[in-house]
């Protein structure tokens, strides 16, 4: 995660091994929530008409619109800062 890694740069001294692991179970967790994410929307295609499933297909084939989709753009106000 970026705050392992700013913690690790930040660190008196370098610990490789300890960043390795955190950013190591980061894509661990990421694998799990895209395995997670493709299972659930399997199912929601699974659930359209035949003509909504090949539109929405069609649509998913831009690479933007899923992204859009799936991870949409939180305004500024919603945001943790």
């Amino acid at each position: 995660s970026s705050a392992a890694a700013w913690e690790a740069i930040s660190a008196p001294t370098f610990d490789r091994a300890a960043l390795a692991e955190a950013l190591e179970a980061r894509r661990a967790d990421f694998g799990e929530f895209v395995l997670d994410l493709a299972e659930d929307l399997h199912g929601f295609v699974a659930s359209l008409s035949p003509e909504q499933k090949t539109r929405f297909l069609e649509r998913a084939e831009d690479r933007d619109f899923l992204r859009s989709l799936l991870f949409p753009r939180r305004s500024r106000d919603d945001r943790d800062d």
